[in-house]
């Protein structure tokens, strides 16, 4: 797996923590996909604190979640932090061998965690792609943990556009929701939806609202 340097996203004299307070800027996230080439996606069951973080997801979290950054090497924390955040979550291991690194970059999405008053609001994101071991379990903090084919994250991609232009209401995308939109973006730049890059645009934005539920 080839990987670039990625510089601290927290500056000197402002370390993150484990559990941190503060948001620490960082996301770390893994694609998983089942042998018939089915995505993994999770929903959480905890209470949403934010627009941002309505809908399904790729499992991930913040990297200080499960390691303390300022200590370790980022490479190795973003890496150890999506494995993880997938095992926490669905009981799945990565198959050795078939990590890659396809997401290595800024989004300016928004968060739960109150932003960190020494960095710029939103997060430095990697996001791996693995082939799953293992069998798929469920969290007790999961309201739903499932695989999806292709055509099953389009429609789901597209539910999360017509909320996100106002064609759903927020109880009915919470009932029946789609991809949480800074997935959209991502999956977007991905080729693995096919959605108007406006639309993608948009969802970025919403992604990036810190409006409280």
């Amino acid at each position: 797996m080839a990987s670039s340097p990625v510089a601290r996203p927290d500056p000197p004299g402002a370390p993150a923590t484990m559990h941190a307070v503060h948001c620490d800027g960082t996301r770390a996230a893994a694609l998983v996909t089942h042998p018939a080439g089915e995505l993994l996606l999770v929903e959480p069951l905890a209470p949403v604190w934010a627009y941002s973080l309505l809908g399904m997801a790729p499992p991930g979290t913040h990297v200080s979640h499960h390691t303390p950054i300022d200590t370790t090497p980022l490479d190795a924390a973003y890496l150890f932090t999506a494995q993880h955040e997938t095992i926490e979550n669905t009981s799945l291991r990565f198959e050795p061998g078939s990590i890659r690194l396809v997401v290595d970059r800024e989004a300016p999405d928004a968060c739960h965690l109150p932003p960190n008053p020494h960095r710029s609001r939103g997060h430095y994101w990697r996001v791996f792609a693995a082939r799953a071991v293992g069998e798929l379990g469920k969290s007790p903090t999961m309201r739903s943990t499932r695989w999806v084919n292709r055509s099953e994250l389009q429609v789901l991609a597209n539910r999360t556009i017509s909320w996100t232009l106002g064609d759903v209401t927020d109880e009915q995308f919470h009932d029946t929701p789609g991809l949480r939109p800074v997935w959209v973006w991502w999956l977007h730049l991905l080729q693995m939806i096919e959605v108007d890059p406006r639309h993608a645009l948009h969802a970025l934005a919403v992604a990036g609202r810190e409006d409280q539920r």
